[in-house]
């Protein structure tokens, strides 16, 4: 019987649908049976009281059109079902009211009590409230008879007392089972609800600490990072004046074992100074890589142009010695701090050069604007670099190669990525060995923190 029950409850239900859905689709084919049997039970009480078979299938015409409502439920046919049932039951009762008149729409007094009890009484004492009000109705009807409207008149002498009396209360209870099997489907949705409520509720707090833990270890890390900067930065500082004296000491105590009969101690001079050297650079370049998003330089409009001008000066005699040729299209002007735009580029057409092998090496420098960026591309005739590096080269102090091979700090690449991610920017290689290399740097045409009056004041690509 409860399978069954289940299978009629559950027509139009489907996996997936939401708590609240699922409670409506189940409540109204649970509707829809209970109004079925109050017709069948009437039909059938009709047939009794009178004899008259006209007047029971009279209250069982409306059971096909209640089936409708079954099948659009089936059909996943939710708000036409809704509106049907609605329809119907308006349809229906103001049919009946119009054969039977005010008799049959008269609602006794018990109905507002029988909800009142089952909506309000507590569960555990539920059972003896519906007994109990059994028993009283009984009673009362028993007692005063046709002096109370307490139930559809049934005194006709057509059939015993007794019968009618416990025809209608067996109506009765059934009525009052299916309020209680109403109230415990949404005591159920409702605790289900609250359930999930506690439980979204639950996750919240412990995303929100989550949250808070992960905001406090930013914070940490954040105040780390400043300390291990401004530590680079002092130590960067104060090492640049020692190791300088010790560069210009080793210098001259080198100069006065040159030619002489210990050759031997000159070369050890002569490594102890390259090394020492090698130290100033590193220690120049951290310096500069710690200052990146703390110098004094101001903002303003850079014609690239010209910072390409400056580089060629800065390394006119490294690009001589070399014989190298550098290209360079027509460039922008931006939006940015002039000497980060020097290092950047440098750094980038420096390392084509170094890292080069060929008799003439070549760098060239194009440019084309792609979706609001300005799209730069460095690229060299140089040893190239295999792809499982790609990554690593831009970290700080990662080399591929000895100082011995080609010198350098392991500084430039990452004093790039910084430079560009300041500006909100990207930086990658595209290379293969001993294919050449092109690094590629998109930078937005307005970043973030450009205002739009900076922004338009921008001149044109091309010279100053």
């Amino acid at each position: 019987m409860m399978q069954w029950w289940k299978r009629v409850i559950d027509i139009g239900y489907y996996e997936g649908a939401t708590e609240r859905e699922g409670f409506t689709i189940r409540l109204l084919n649970q509707l829809v049976v209970l109004v079925v049997g109050i017709h069948l039970l009437s039909g059938a009480f009709q047939w009794l009281r009178t004899g008259d078979i006209y007047q029971c299938l009279l209250l069982w015409i409306p059971i096909p059109f209640y089936g409708v409502t079954i099948l659009l439920q089936h059909g996943r046919r939710y708000k036409l079902a809704r509106l049907f049932q609605v329809a119907l039951g308006l349809l229906f009762l103001g049919f009946y009211d119009y054969q039977y008149g005010a008799q049959f729409g008269a609602v006794p007094a018990y109905y507002f009590i029988l909800i009142l009890v089952v909506v309000f009484v507590d569960h555990k004492w539920e059972q003896w409230s519906l007994f109990l009000l059994i028993a009283g109705v009984y009673i009362l009807n028993r007692l005063l008879g046709d002096q109370v409207y307490m139930r559809p008149p049934v005194t006709d002498s057509s059939i015993p007392p007794y019968t009618g009396d416990l025809v209608y209360l067996a109506i009765l209870f059934c009525m009052m089972a299916v309020l209680r099997m109403f109230k415990q489907g949404i005591l159920r949705y409702e605790g289900r609800l609250n359930a999930l409520l506690s439980e979204r509720e639950a996750q919240n707090e412990a995303l929100k600490k989550q949250k808070d833990q992960i905001i406090g270890q930013n914070r940490k890390l954040e105040i780390n990072n400043q300390e291990l900067e401004r530590i680079a930065y002092v130590a960067s500082h104060d090492l640049k004046t020692p190791l300088r004296n010790v560069t210009s000491f080793l210098s001259l105590i080198r100069k006065r074992f040159n030619g002489g009969a210990d050759q031997e101690m000159y070369d050890y001079l002569q490594f102890a100074e390259d090394g020492a050297r090698q130290m100033y650079a590193t220690i120049e370049a951290l310096l500069e890589f710690s200052m990146i998003d703390k110098g004094e330089d101001e903002w303003g409009i850079v014609y690239l142009n010209e910072v390409v001008e400056t580089i060629r000066f800065n390394l006119h005699d490294f690009i001589t010695k070399r014989g190298a040729q550098l290209q360079c299209a027509d460039l922008p002007a931006v939006f940015a701090k002039p000497v980060h735009m020097v290092s950047l580029f440098q750094n980038l057409i420096e390392n084509g050069i170094t890292y080069n092998e060929s008799e003439m090496p070549q760098v060239e420098v194009r440019y084309h604007e792609e979706g609001g960026q300005h799209c730069f591309e460095i690229e060299d005739n140089g040893i190239g670099i295999a792809p499982e590096f790609h990554g690593r080269i831009f970290d700080i102090f990662k080399r591929l190669h000895t100082v011995q091979s080609y010198p350098g700090t392991g500084v430039g690449l990452a004093l790039c990525r910084k430079i560009v991610e300041e500006y909100g920017g990207q930086i990658w290689v595209e290379s293969k060995e001993q294919e050449g290399a092109r690094f590629c740097v998109r930078i937005p045409m307005e970043p973030a923190f450009i205002t739009p009056v900076h922004a338009s004041s921008l001149p044109a690509s091309g010279p100053r």
